[in-house]
């Protein structure tokens, strides 16, 4: 494990290499793009609903839904009650963005999530156009004319998993999935969502980013994989803030998923932009941080900061190089790096 920042989350190794390696994939939910003004999945069921008038009364069946963050079903409802092309054009309506936003965010997650080739792959149930906006040139996928993983060229690209924003037009229906029949026939019914995230946690490692265990999508989605894979611990890690929420570690196990708590949203995004860095920086310039690092006493240094030296010598050639610094390091990180002192107790000698 390691950490970017003092206070952000600690990102496992496994993450880290495979990254480096190309086989790192992030999935994008709203959490992402909320920091730009966006609303949640329930904060947007709530605008469509409250635009409808739908929740004047507090029991009907609509505003009970609501209550209990059943967004999938209750835009069924809506559906059901006000049609199909006035409900998305509220909708869509809703999601529109604001000129000159904040794209930090979205530019460090495209240079993270990256083919062997290094070059931008990643997935969000996001219908904004925001990643677009981060990268001009990136090639966009929309159901269901998703990427092939048999394919024999390195795949790129946005995947919009649940449809893509489009102006709304009069008359013309859009192929977004919001409610329990769109999520069941994507996820179940005719699965060709849990096919294709099936297929893309055999080829790669993937990290949930803007998401709760409680939301909507992680239900179809992780039910849907248990029942194409019995296994796939390891396979899927999930970013999420620790804070009023519980054992996040815990709930996502029970997912089948490896939780990552952190506390503050700006933790998260802090550490996405130190790894960003990390990740499109020369070998050579990380040496150097870390040289100077060890150069110092352990003791003057933050925890994360020791953490970071510890994790570069972790690998043989990590290792190799430390032992070449110049200047040499500063030799109390023996104290750290030997487990039977850092983690012995104190005596005193008499």
């Amino acid at each position: 494990f390691m950490r970017f920042t003092k206070t952000g989350p600690n990102i496992p190794d496994e993450l880290l290499q495979s990254q480096k390696n190309g086989k790192l994939l992030f999935l994008c939910g709203a959490g992402v793009s909320v920091p730009a003004g966006l609303p949640t999945f329930l904060e947007l069921t709530k605008s469509v609903a409250n635009k409808l008038f739908a929740c004047d009364d507090e029991s009907n069946e609509i505003s009970l839904l609501i209550k209990d963050k059943q967004c999938d079903r209750a835009f069924s409802a809506l559906k059901r009650i006000y049609g199909d092309e006035i409900v998305d054009q509220i909708l869509l309506e809703e999601l529109k963005v604001r000129k000159n936003i904040d794209l930090t965010n979205h530019k460090n997650l495209l240079k993270l999530s990256v083919n062997e080739q290094k070059k931008p792959f990643i997935i969000t149930t996001n219908f904004d156009l925001l990643f677009e906006k981060a990268d001009k040139n990136i090639t966009s996928f929309i159901p269901p004319y998703l990427p092939d993983f048999r394919s024999i060229e390195p795949l790129s690209g946005l995947v919009y998993l649940h449809g893509k924003w489009v102006k709304p037009v009069s008359g013309e229906s859009v192929n977004l999935i919001v409610s329990s029949q769109d999520f069941g026939k994507a996820y179940l019914s005719h699965g060709w969502a849990t096919k294709f995230v099936s297929d893309l946690v055999k080829n790669r490692i993937v990290v949930l980013v803007g998401y709760s265990g409680d939301d909507t999508l992680v239900r179809y989605l992780l039910e849907g994989l248990k029942a194409e894979n019995e296994d796939t611990t390891n396979r899927i890690y999930a970013l999420e803030s620790e804070k009023n929420k519980g054992n996040i570690e815990s709930k996502w196990s029970q997912l089948g998923a490896v939780g990552i708590p952190y506390f503050e949203h700006k933790d998260l995004w802090d550490t996405l932009a130190e790894w960003a860095k990390y990740a499109g920086s020369e070998d050579t310039v990380w040496d150097e941080y870390i040289s100077k690092l060890a150069s110092r006493s352990p003791k003057d240094l933050e925890a994360f900061e020791r953490g970071q030296v510890t994790a570069y010598i972790s690998s043989i050639e990590g290792a190799m190089k430390f032992q070449q610094f110049d200047p040499l390091p500063n030799s109390e990180w023996l104290y750290v790096f030997d487990k039977n002192i850092r983690l012995g107790k104190v005596e005193e000698i008499k």
